[in-house]
């Protein structure tokens, strides 16, 4: 019979996530220039309509750096895989045809 137990690590896990979030929000409620006029100016220059460029090019080299660690990731094991199932096929046809190699 298979029970959800939640362990230790994860009871930490979830406080620790819980805590930090709710920290977050104090320290973004107590903010004494989010409510004046300067605060407004900030929120208006950073949510124009340039914000959904602005985030792409912020988050374009994340994506770059993400796509080579996958590509090097992915393609290495394949490129290997590849070269040991032609080894053994040449193997096998040498053994075949009574040849050692």
């Amino acid at each position: 019979m298979h029970r959800n137990i939640i362990t230790k690590r994860t009871a930490i896990r979830m406080l620790l996530i819980i805590g930090l979030l709710s920290a977050c929000s104090s320290v973004a409620l107590a903010c004494p220039l989010c409510h004046t006029e300067t605060g407004k100016q900030v929120r208006s220059g950073i949510f124009a309509e340039d914000f959904g460029i602005n985030l792409l090019i912020t988050f374009l080299p994340f994506a770059i750096c993400l796509g080579v660690v996958a590509i090097i990731y992915f393609r290495i094991p394949t490129i290997a895989f590849r070269s040991d199932q032609s080894r053994a096929a040449i193997t096998s046809r040498s053994y075949a045809k009574g040849q050692a190699l």
